[in-house]
């Protein structure tokens, strides 16, 4: 069994994603920034640093939830 260190996840995740957005409008990130699109904008900061992931799934935007 292979065992996955979450703490590495969590901050590849923080990094990519999280520092990006904080105290920032998602309108200054996205021309139309919907779940779907700003799925596809973290789909695009995590896939170069995980070349195995393949798909996101159940991410939560203020109650909504979209996935790739």
């Amino acid at each position: 069994m292979r065992r996955v260190k979450f703490q590495k996840y969590a901050d590849l995740v923080r990094q990519r994603v999280l520092d990006r957005v904080d105290h920032r409008h998602w309108n200054d990130l996205l021309e139309n920034p919907t779940a779907e699109w700003i799925s596809v904008w973290i789909w695009d900061q995590l896939k170069p640093a995980l070349p195995g992931l393949t798909a996101l799934e159940n991410l939560r935007f203020f109650g909504a939830m979209a996935g790739l």
